[in-house]
C-alpha cells in the first residue's frame, strides 16, 4: 500500500508479497455493505490483462460458493 507520485492510494500485489507462483489477488470483504464513492468516474482498466484480451474487461458477479448471480 503506497502513494503514487499523483497523489493516488495504491493498493496492489507484487511478485515480492505474494507466494510462489501466485498471482496475488485484493481481496475486499465485509459483514454488511462495501460503499464505493468516487468523486468522479469509476474506472476499470484493462492494462495488467494479456496482450490478447486488453479490448476488454470482465466483470463477474458470484456468490459466496463463486457461483454467477444476476446484477
Amino acid at each position: 500500500m503506497y502513494v503514487n507520485d499523483k497523489g493516488n492510494l495504491c493498493i496492489e500485489t507484487t511478485v515480492d508479497n505474494v507466494p510462489a507462483g501466485k498471482k496475488g489477488k485484493i481481496n475486499i470483504e465485509s459483514k454488511d455493505d462495501i460503499q464505493v464513492k468516487p468523486g468522479d468516474d469509476f474506472i476499470l482498466a484493462s492494462s495488467h490483462r494479456p496482450v490478447e484480451n486488453m479490448d476488454e474487461v470482465s466483470v463477474k458477479i458470484h456468490d459466496g460458493e463463486d457461483h454467477p448471480v444476476k446484477l
